[in-house]
């Protein structure tokens, strides 16, 4: 698998690579160009005690990072505390989109804004295996994955929509558009707007633990409040490039899926400095 050394730039180098993919591709420059029903306007979280503003992207310790928030705002008492992972979820968030124009334009520029990412084919693998394998929910089965049988499966299909193929999977999201491209495996570009948003630091899956501790005592709360620990590895359990792997090497003709994944997270893979996927030569 193609590895990426973007996890392990300066937090300085990494912002001044995503703007120099941002000047390359010409992407939007102004959020305010973009309607406040876009996706974006929904995806950044609003601390106003906090002076702060968080991009969420599913699959990328968002939960965690929700768990922070809470924490900060009082509504737990820390954040090992033991919690329902829905009613997380669930909160009440303020997000950007509920300010006025004015609101927004000061909170853009005086607020620290920070975002977190990780090789976009490991997040897809991630969501493929907690939303249809691990964790199934009937929202996902009865509004995707039946939809995702339907297309694939000739008439063969239930009204749950379970068992859905990793394949089967790969091959609707390639084609996704429109209402079809949920927040899961939506791009961190469409997310979080790299080119709109001057985010002040993106931080990675890969160093997560380190860049979360940065971001912390940026805003003078790592005394406050601590980001959760990832649990003790488990003896022999998988790590996510082998699970990403695992899932690769399980589709017919991957290369050609590899393509076609490539050139719908092209901009993803661009910006932030991840590897072309690639297949470990056997």
């Amino acid at each position: 698998m193609a590895t990426s050394i973007f996890p392990w730039l300066h937090p300085s180098s990494r912002t001044s690579h995503v703007a120099g993919v941002c000047q390359w591709c010409k992407c939007q420059q102004n959020l305010t160009e973009l309607d406040v029903t876009h996706t974006v306007y929904h995806h950044i979280i609003v601390s106003d005690k906090y002076k702060f503003l968080y991009c969420y992207v599913p699959k990328v310790a968002c939960t965690n990072w929700k768990r922070v928030i809470k924490a900060l705002e009082g509504s737990l008492a820390s954040t090992d505390q033991e919690i329902d992972i829905y009613e997380i979820h669930r909160k009440n968030w303020t997000y950007l989109k509920d300010y006025d124009q004015a609101g927004i334009q000061h909170r853009l520029q005086n607020y620290y804004k920070f975002m977190f990412v990780r090789d976009p084919l490991e997040r897809l693998v991630s969501a493929y295996r907690d939303k249809f394998v691990e964790h199934p929910e009937e929202y996902f089965g009865r509004r995707f994955g039946t939809r995702i049988q339907k297309m694939f499966r000739n008439g063969m299909w239930n009204i749950l929509g379970a068992d859905v193929t990793f394949q089967e999977f790969v091959r609707f999201v390639i084609q996704a558009k429109g209402y079809d491209l949920n927040e899961h495996w939506q791009s961190y570009n469409e997310l979080c707007q790299p080119c709109a948003v001057n985010y002040d630091f993106i931080g990675t899956y890969e160093n997560l633990e380190e860049d979360a501790e940065h971001v912390l005592k940026v805003l003078d709360v790592d005394k406050k409040v601590s980001f959760p620990r990832r649990q003790a590895q488990i003896y022999n359990k998988r790590t996510t490039r082998e699970v990403l792997k695992e899932h690769l090497d399980g589709l017919p003709d991957a290369e050609s899926y590899l393509r076609k994944l490539w050139t719908k997270y092209s901009l993803d893979y661009a910006m932030f400095g991840y590897g072309m996927p690639v297949r470990d030569a056997r």
